[in-house]
């Protein structure tokens, strides 16, 4: 998890594209922020950011299985619920039978503590957990 986490502190470089991959990367971006906008993230800058390295990774991502014919969008979106899935199973404390918690568990729990709205810049970030934010969660 901590490489994919990287990725969203990198300076993003994209490839050169034309006019049609460019399209398909801003409606890309559209669709992620919008799913960081439900997912509550309120910090403009933060869910940009987040934003624009999932878009990257799914264009990396996409680029080394070119032949899954996805929507970027589609891949994207996949990219983001793969980066949440790994930071909220190191976020939630172990089950005492081993069973990993579902993605909608753990975004229960991100509602109800107001995690993404009280703590705006610890979404998906493993080294930002405020205090309060990993006790409230758990």
């Amino acid at each position: 998890m901590q490489r994919d986490v990287d990725l969203l502190l990198d300076t993003l470089s994209l490839p050169k594209a034309g006019a049609a991959e460019l399209a398909e990367w801003d409606e890309a971006y559209g669709t992620v922020d919008n799913y960081f906008r439900a997912c509550r993230v309120s910090s403009r800058l933060h869910r940009a950011r987040l934003t624009a390295a999932v878009v990257h990774g799914a264009i990396r991502r996409r680029a080394a299985k070119p032949s899954t014919g996805e929507p970027l969008s589609t891949v994207a979106i996949k990219e983001a619920r793969r980066l949440i899935d790994a930071w909220l199973s190191g976020l939630l404390p172990q089950r005492p039978d081993e069973r990993p918690y579902s993605q909608a568990e753990g975004f229960v729990a991100l509602y109800l503590c107001d995690g993404a709205v009280r703590w705006p810049h610890a979404f998906l970030d493993p080294d930002e957990a405020p205090p309060g934010f990993l006790d409230t969660l758990r």
